[in-house]
């Protein structure tokens, strides 16, 4: 996997051959998920984060920014 960091990991990705899986450090009770979102808190993974996003087009990619960038900004945060 790879991660992004600033002062701590924000988001890390695991790449796969059909999509990526994004692991943000967002806490998914404060966001409504969309279909391509997954709450992990409780489900075992490697990377950063409770908030999985699975990115397989580029409309994906575009959607994710903004969770992106609240991970960004909670960094130093929970």
């Amino acid at each position: 996997y790879i991660a992004y960091k600033e002062s701590q990991n924000f988001v890390c990705m695991e790449i796969h051959r059909a999509k990526i899986l994004l692991y943000l450090k967002v806490d998914p009770s404060t966001i409504q998920l969309a279909e391509n979102h997954r709450d992990v808190t409780n489900i075992g993974h490697f990377g950063t984060g409770n908030l999985e996003i699975f990115v397989r087009t580029g409309e994906d990619v575009e959607s994710a920014k903004e969770y992106i960038q609240m991970a960004f900004n909670n960094i130093g945060g929970n």
